[in-house]
């Protein structure tokens, strides 16, 4: 279900207002004034968005539902409505993570440019999952499409390139690795030596000199060691 939202919130004239206005654009699949009903629809359901009140007619709150759905999947997303804006009630909104929050009474334009640039995100975040980066090599005058993700690592023997990839698959192809190195994402793989360039996420283990991956080792030389460290930094930061 494509731009689905959830609504909880206890007034009932701001409760038909928001379904009436959101449901024009988008799939409205429950309104609950009841934090532990909500809940119990949502995990039936997953929705894209819940749009949550703070204060609600049962003894849960607004924060308490956003925990809740934070730990059944971070990927649904919260927008809070509320009249509250004291430091308790702020603070425990932020720790859980909203898209934003919006005070009552609200901005309907402001309501409606935050939903949408949500599902304009997603829409976004979705197709950048969907498209896996690739290249396209020639091997013995095949043009072969190889998915990043699956290149281990590449070496190099002077004007050719042997690219060792997952499921012992091996291409080999007339580069010289400072070219195949600026096809490649720069976030993803890094030099290590001017005869090798390798796939940070199938790094097994590292010392000043060498690289551990699937049992072979890659030597570290002193040109690339300062570049190999920042970037494994990086990684962490």
């Amino acid at each position: 279900m494509n731009n689905s939202i959830i609504i909880v919130e206890d007034d009932p004239v701001i409760s038909l207002a928001l379904e009436l206005l959101l449901g024009m654009d988008y799939t409205i699949i429950g309104n609950y004034n009841c934090a532990e009903e909500a809940l119990t629809k949502i995990k039936a359901t997953t929705p894209d968005l819940v749009l949550l009140d703070v204060h609600l007619d049962d003894n849960k709150t607004g924060t308490w539902l956003g925990n809740q759905i934070n730990l059944l999947n971070k990927e649904i997303s919260l927008i809070y409505l509320t009249a509250y804006n004291d430091k308790k009630t702020i603070d425990d909104i932020m720790q859980t993570l909203p898209e934003c929050y919006l005070l009552k009474p609200f901005d309907e334009n402001a309501l409606l440019t935050n939903v949408k640039l949500l599902f304009l995100k997603r829409t976004i975040k979705t197709k950048s999952k969907s498209e896996k980066e690739h290249i396209f090599i020639k091997d013995n005058l095949v043009i072969h499409k190889i998915v990043c993700d699956d290149i281990i690592y590449i070496m190099s023997d002077e004007n050719y390139l042997k690219i060792v990839c997952t499921n012992n698959k091996n291409y080999h192809t007339r580069l010289k690795i400072g070219d195949i190195t600026n096809l490649l994402p720069k976030h993803k793989f890094i030099r290590t030596h001017r005869r090798y360039l390798v796939n940070y996420k199938y790094i097994i283990s590292y010392d000043r000199s060498e690289i551990h991956i699937n049992g072979i080792k890659i030597p570290i030389s002193k040109s690339y060691r300062s570049s190999f460290f920042e970037f494994i930094q990086n990684q962490f930061s």
